[in-house]
């Protein structure tokens, strides 16, 4: 019962820091926790079957403490307390309360002139505002937490800065630039001996690859992080490296290693409640699922998946579970609402702006059309995605949206 402990370590760090700040124990703030059953709700989380319940009771007990209310204090301390509060809500994948918490934690580090405070939260609302497709905001955020990094020198701050703004040029669809950043991070990273960086780093630049068609060199990025992760017993870092793994293994068609690495991945998502890689990997199997026939297995799986990333408010994930959805729905034989659910992914991408994504909606709409016996719907949509994936450089993409494109014109 890993997760429930984590939990309840949680509260009681949250307990203990608003008790620190008032200067001594406060008997209401006891009272209210008792009186809000925390130790019945506690119970609940260490009875939860199905890990995917984690997050929801979770929520319920930070919900409890912000009730009660944070201590007015306005002290580095309590800067320092709400970025803990902040990361457990990212960790959970509530994006909109750990923007919440870092802003209020933000507002405290220019209070007291915690530069550093202040640059971390910054980046961690670039973050944030990532996972919910705010692209401007992002980048505002991410540019004055490496500006901040720079004043004082921290050369730690600037290279996990500078993966994220590779993150962003990545979901913006701009490769090169994406990579660029990458690599300086990287290079940084490993003068520092930033191990789990370097392992992130990594996995990044193994995707680059992946979109670029080069899976040889993907896996080779994805299998360096293996060792690293197991060096400094870090099992969040090894569950992405097996997700990846799973990825390529399963563009390769290689079905039976692509479920080992998902089925590692998920049982330490679950371990670890990463409810971000958990999402993924229930939406990779049910991709998987789908190629080796299984539709009932796959469309149980996407719904797993949408529901952690409704939850999470992860709008670009919520739209590729609609691509999976259409696909099944093609399989099934059923036109309208195949059409329906890459209608409403083709929204999602596009208000996001994400154009590597947009064009694996295109794509997945066209080879769901082919199936459906609709030819020239299917040539018009990969055509578009032809478009989109040469936008962003994605030469294997291009080459294997251009094969099917050749396969209906003969």
């Amino acid at each position: 019962m890993l997760q429930s402990t984590r939990l309840k370590y949680v509260l009681e760090a949250l307990r203990e820091a608003a008790q620190a700040s008032a200067g001594e124990p406060d008997p209401k703030l006891r009272a209210a926790l008792l009186g809000a059953k925390v130790e019945e709700l506690m119970a609940e989380v260490a009875g939860a079957v199905e890990s995917e319940n984690l997050p929801h009771y979770a929520a319920r007990v930070l919900g409890i403490f912000e009730e009660i209310g944070m201590p007015s204090e306005r002290t580095a301390v309590m800067g320092h307390a709400l970025q803990g509060i902040g990361k457990t809500y990212e960790r959970l994948g509530n994006a909109p309360h750990a923007y919440d918490a870092y802003t209020r934690a933000l507002e405290l580090g220019r209070e007291t002139n915690d530069t550093g405070l202040a640059a971390g939260c910054l980046r961690r609302m670039g973050r944030v505002k990532m996972r919910m497709a705010e692209w401007q905001a992002a980048v505002g955020h991410l540019k004055e937490s490496l500006s901040l990094y720079d004043d004082i020198g921290d050369r730690r701050g600037r290279a996990e800065t500078l993966c994220d703004m590779g993150s962003l040029h990545y979901h913006e669809g701009e490769l090169g630039e994406a990579e660029r950043f990458y690599s300086e991070a990287l290079e940084i990273a490993e003068q520092l001996k930033h191990t789990s960086l370097v392992i992130n780093l990594q996995n990044n630049l193994g995707i680059i690859a992946n979109v670029r068609g080069d899976l040889d060199g993907a896996i080779a990025h994805y299998q360096r992080c293996i060792p690293l992760a197991e060096e400094i017993q870090k099992e969040p870092a090894l569950a992405q490296a097996y997700h990846n793994l799973g990825m390529a293994y399963a563009d390769r068609g290689d079905w039976q290693a692509a479920g080992d690495h998902f089925e590692r991945a998920l049982q330490l998502a679950r371990k670890h409640s990463l409810i971000a890689i958990l999402g993924s990997v229930h939406l990779n199997k049910a991709q998987m699922y789908l190629e080796l026939g299984d539709i009932d297995m796959a469309a149980v799986s996407t719904g797993r998946a949408l529901d952690i990333f409704r939850a999470a408010k992860n709008k670009l994930a919520e739209a590729e579970s609609f691509r999976v959805l259409g696909d099944i729905f093609a399989r099934r034989g059923d036109e309208i609402t195949t059409r329906e659910m890459f209608n409403q992914s083709l929204v999602m991408t596009t208000e996001a702006g994400s154009p590597l994504e947009v064009a694996e909606t295109y794509r997945g709409m066209g080879l769901a059309y082919e199936r459906l016996g609709r030819r020239e719907r299917a040539v018009e949509a990969l055509q578009q995605a032809v478009q989109h994936f040469e936008r962003v450089q994605a030469a294997g993409d291009v080459q294997t949206t251009r094969e099917a494109l050749a396969r209906l014109r003969n």
